[in-house]
């Protein structure tokens, strides 16, 4: 399919009924939908005889006669079953529905418009099109991965701009038939002015054609649809914001679920509202700030700044002063203390949003091995802990640190849904932060650790 070739990284983009995307894999990998091309169902309803009752309602027929459909779980499949609750439906593989017509194991076949007129030419005919062609649904779109790189992710607005050019031609202009006539030359006109009643005048998504076609998938096979993030294209501005969010000078490592990010920041956008970034200032020894601590309050500043002079609610901050990570990790509390207090003064004349992690996350102690001892950082943070020089030795503190980080971010991932979680870190560390998009900053100019860290 489609998106298994996304999956097997044979394509960036995949063109399928866009539920695929969200089709439960043995792989694990989840898809975004981010565009539609075909926004109704392009179906036609075949027979070899003519054999309905004149006084017999459609609906009523089709509930006493043997329909035939494409393999099952393909999209043809599910909206045939769909549209026939209480029919006897066999779904066949695409090669041999209309032989099994042709010899007379079935009454009736549910196919696309140009098998249709296929089957025309063998001597069937067409009792219907589509039950359902003037009702919205997404039936055909363009997925990408969950993990999608970002040099894709930098090239979809283009791509997705180029088909949007594609459609307005089909809507725009009669010239477009002669370009269908060289590619399909054995297609009729008629297809292609079928075709051209389902062809999307948008490629963004329609959040009601979604909801249809899922619910059209839940109705029938009702375990297969992941639960998922749709995560539609996204606007002009949201791309802009993303590229100033994500600059070279800014960026410590590439973000974490870039395409949520781009989904966040088009939320916000959608709402007027600030977009929101919350990170931890984190403490050492350091008794009070100094000049890195100033120079990375103004790269923040800065950022939002940038920000705010595309998108006017701009950016709004909130920081989780870690008073429980300075513990865990054995610093000073007069030091800790009194730095954070200073910090968080500074931070509030910003009027940006000043929290302490235990008041607001709560104080986690668990000393269990049984997650710590898979994590893929493991051995680096028991590093760390030996460079601290703990009373305890470096693996049973990691091991408290790390599960507190984890249990942390279970909290904030559920009391700060819509957000964007910000981190002065490397990339290899992400696993200890919430489930959110993840961005990576230097303090306050490249190469630079947290301000926290320098005397």
């Amino acid at each position: 399919s489609s998106f298994q070739a996304l999956i097997n990284h044979s394509a960036h983009i995949g063109l399928s009924d866009p539920l695929m995307s969200l089709v439960k894999n043995n792989q694990g990998v989840q898809g975004r939908i981010i565009g539609a091309l075909v926004d109704k169902v392009p179906l036609s309803i075949t027979s070899f005889t003519e054999h309905k009752p004149k006084e017999l309602p459609l609906d009523r027929y089709f509930q006493q006669v043997h329909i035939g459909t494409y393999q099952r779980f393909s999209t043809t499949d599910v909206i045939t079953r769909s549209l026939f609750p209480h029919s006897f439906v066999t779904s066949y593989s695409h090669d041999t529905l209309t032989t099994n017509m042709y010899e007379g194991n079935i009454d009736v076949g549910v196919m696309l418009h140009e098998e249709a007129e296929q089957l025309i030419k063998k001597g069937g005919h067409i009792m219907a099109h589509s039950l359902t062609e003037e009702v919205s649904f997404l039936f055909t779109g363009f997925t990408v991965l969950d993990n999608i790189t970002e040099e894709v992710l930098n090239a979809l607005p283009k791509f997705l701009e180029s088909i949007q050019e594609a459609l307005d031609l089909i809507h725009g202009s009669d010239k477009i038939l002669t370009e269908w006539k060289k590619l399909f030359p054995e297609l009729s006109d008629e297809v292609y002015e079928k075709y051209k009643k389902v062809w999307t005048r948008k490629v963004s998504v329609v959040q009601k054609d979604y909801d249809k076609a899922v619910s059209c998938w839940k109705g029938i096979y009702p375990r297969f649809i992941n639960k998922g993030k749709p995560d539609f294209y996204t606007s002009g501005r949201a791309e802009e914001i993303y590229k100033i969010l994500t600059k070279g000078k800014f960026r410590r490592g590439k973000p974490v679920r870039s395409f949520e990010l781009l989904h966040t920041i088009e939320q916000a956008i959608q709402q007027n509202l600030p977009i929101h970034l919350i990170g931890y200032w984190g403490a050492s020894d350091k008794n009070k700030p100094t000049i890195e601590d100033f120079q990375a309050m103004n790269q923040l500043e800065q950022i939002g700044k940038e920000v705010g002079s595309l998108y006017k609610p701009s950016i709004h901050y909130t920081f989780l002063l870690s008073d429980v990570h300075a513990e865990l990790n054995g610093y000073d509390p007069v030091k800790s203390e009194s730095y954070l207090n200073e910090i968080q003064e500074l931070l509030e004349e910003k009027e940006w949003n000043v929290l302490s992690t235990k008041e607001a996350i709560g104080l986690f102690e668990d000393s269990s091995t049984d997650i710590f001892n898979n994590s893929e950082i493991k051995e680096k943070l028991i590093t760390q802990a030996d460079r601290h020089g703990q009373k305890e030795s470096a693996e049973v503190h990691a091991c408290k640190y790390y599960n507190a980080r984890i249990e942390e971010s279970k909290v904030i991932t559920k009391k700060y849904p819509n957000s964007v979680f910000w981190a002065y870190s490397d990339p290899d560390m992400a696993e200890l932060y919430p489930d959110l998009p993840l961005l990576l900053f230097y303090s306050y100019k490249k190469h630079s650790d947290a301000p926290w860290f320098s005397e």
